[in-house]
């Protein structure tokens, strides 16, 4: 893996959509607001959107950091990947693929940015959700003492098995929690709350007040890139980089496998009807979860 202090980026290479994500800029750093209603259901316009947004801010050598939040009233950080995408008979395998490709690729390209990278979740953080947050290099989460919050890979509840590399990635993360904790909450699908995340290190840090989310955010970022040299911030990524490109080498080389694997098992006839009891038990707009 090389250790460039950035990665290539194209003029014919989208703009992020601004009806799904909206970029305020700070001198060092950009905070990405995610806002596709009603719940920031991660679709695969939704995951290319906040692809391009990295691409976009990792372009301009100015911006050394990025945090990502929920720009919705509602308490939730994103409701995790779109039923519809794995809904076998709404789709297809190729689609399918692209969806997976497009959503994985993006958080290979986040874990691995050589930005600063916050996740400022607030409420309901479950799978895809989860799996954004695990990407970025510090978390900072809602309490219950303002809203109900929670975060976690519960895949296993719609009967879909947990993604290899995403499970992974809750293990290395986990800096307080024994690899069997972790599994434990893998296997029953746990959504975590937020002071139970925080105890097994999958968050870094709480806030108790929803109003002080996006403050602490901008605080956490303007301390870790404000007066930092080119040398001191090429030095981080390339350390960034050392710690994590075996990780990534494997998750990159298991991406057309998994998607392979991803296809078959939401094309079982027992993971339709059970997909197709979450659809009918959900009405309009929160069909997508």
């Amino acid at each position: 893996m090389k250790h460039n202090p950035t990665r290539s980026s194209s003029a014919s290479e989208p703009t992020p959509d601004p009806d799904l994500v909206t970029l305020t800029r700070h001198p060092t750093f950009t905070v990405v607001r995610i806002h596709a209603g009603p719940a920031n259901v991660l679709t695969r316009n939704l995951w290319g959107a906040l692809a391009a947004a990295l691409r976009v801010v990792e372009a301009d050598e100015t911006q050394l950091g990025i945090a990502f939040l929920s720009g919705l009233r509602k308490p939730i950080f994103s409701a995790g990947n779109d039923i519809q995408e794995l809904y076998a008979p709404n789709t297809s395998a190729s689609r399918y693929r692209d969806f997976w490709l497009t959503s994985n690729t993006f958080l290979i390209d986040l874990y691995t940015s050589r930005l600063v990278t916050v996740a400022a979740i607030k409420g309901a953080s479950p799978a895809g959700g989860c799996a954004l947050s695990l990407c970025c290099d510090i978390r900072i989460m809602t309490s219950n003492t303002c809203m109900k919050s929670y975060i976690g890979l519960n895949e296993v509840a719609l009967g879909i098995h947990v993604p290899k590399f995403w499970g992974e990635l809750m293990r290395r993360t986990a800096s307080r929690a024994s690899g069997a904790a972790i599994d434990r909450v893998l296997l029953d699908a746990t959504l975590m709350p937020s002071e139970q995340a925080l105890d097994m290190g999958l968050v870094d840090e709480l806030v108790n007040d929803v109003d002080a989310l996006e403050r602490r955010a901008v605080e956490v970022l303007e301390s870790a890139t404000r007066k930092k040299s080119a040398r001191v911030m090429a030095a981080r990524h390339a350390t960034k980089l050392l710690g994590r490109e075996a990780f990534v080498a494997r998750w990159r080389t298991y991406l057309d496998g998994e998607a392979a694997l991803g296809w078959e098992a939401l094309a079982d006839e027992g993971t339709v009807e059970m997909l197709r009891g979450v659809l009918a038990g959900l009405k309009g707009p929160k069909s997508k979860l």
